[in-house]
């Protein structure tokens, strides 16, 4: 190698990614103040095993840096107070941590937020809604494609550039 070449050093893995999102026929029920963890029933992307459909979850395989987003869509049908979309990180929810909360709302409602999180490996990623309306009433989350509860994680993969320096002269001694 001279001496102004460069080396890309790459363990050659591809990122995980994963998205989840709702069937898109049938809304979820969300009852008045009560956290309620999200359903899912379609892997539109999977390319390292990490939907796990039957526990609506994503399980992390690998330790790493993930960027995470997460949507869902209601009609309100009423006055609505308060709506949250929460990520339980591993047993723990985090709130606001990119995850939009609403108050005081009469139409309909997108909330969408995207976080970036130090996962370790077999971490679990499970989404709950709450709602908090004025007449105590329970709420249907969207069927159409924009407000779909989608859950996705792509991990951030970073390739590492170095300078090898070679000398071709006689050794000195």
């Amino acid at each position: 190698l001279g001496a102004s070449e460069w080396l890309l050093v790459d363990d050659q893995r591809a990122p995980h990614h994963c998205e989840m999102v709702a069937d898109g026929v049938t809304g979820q029920t969300i009852p008045n103040n009560t956290g309620t963890n999200a359903e899912f029933s379609n892997v539109t992307i999977d390319n390292a095993g990490l939907a796990d459909l039957s526990n609506d979850q994503i399980v992390i395989r690998r330790a790493g840096t993930y960027v995470v987003t997460y949507n869902w869509g209601t009609n309100t049908g009423g006055q609505l107070q308060f709506m949250s979309a929460n990520l339980n990180v591993g047993g723990s929810v985090v709130r606001g941590n990119g995850l939009l909360q609403a108050r005081e709302i009469t139409a309909n409602v997108i909330l969408s937020g995207t976080t970036t999180l130090q996962l370790a490996a077999s971490t679990t990623l499970v989404p709950s809604l709450i709602q908090i309306s004025a007449d105590a009433s329970s709420r249907t989350v969207g069927t159409t494609e924009g407000r779909r509860t989608r859950l996705s994680v792509i991990e951030m993969v970073v390739s590492v550039k170095m300078r090898t320096l070679v000398w071709a002269g006689p050794l000195l001694g």
